[in-house]
């Protein structure tokens, strides 16, 4: 990796808070010591920097449902579940 820089940004659409975390991201090769084959590497990510911003997206959502062409509702994802 030749740029360890990373940068997240969660929003929650119904409070509109937002949420923005800078830091470094180092790969991990071997996570789960083998015991879940689907997760073989991952991203451990240093923390330097974390902002909360109550109220800042101007725009407010709130959830329905799940739509039927979305792939978490497929049988292939029910037989993922036991991982």
């Amino acid at each position: 990796m030749t740029d360890a820089r990373v940068g997240l940004q969660f929003v929650d659409f119904e409070t509109g808070t937002l949420l923005n975390v800078k830091g470094t991201a180092k790969l991990v090769k071997d996570i789960n010591n083998g015991e879940r084959p689907l997760m073989g590497r991952g991203l451990r990510i240093s923390v330097e920097t974390m902002i909360r911003a109550e109220g800042a997206l101007p725009l407010r959502y709130s959830f329905g449902t799940y739509s039927d062409r979305n792939p978490a509702n497929s049988p292939k994802a029910k037989a993922l579940e036991f991982l």
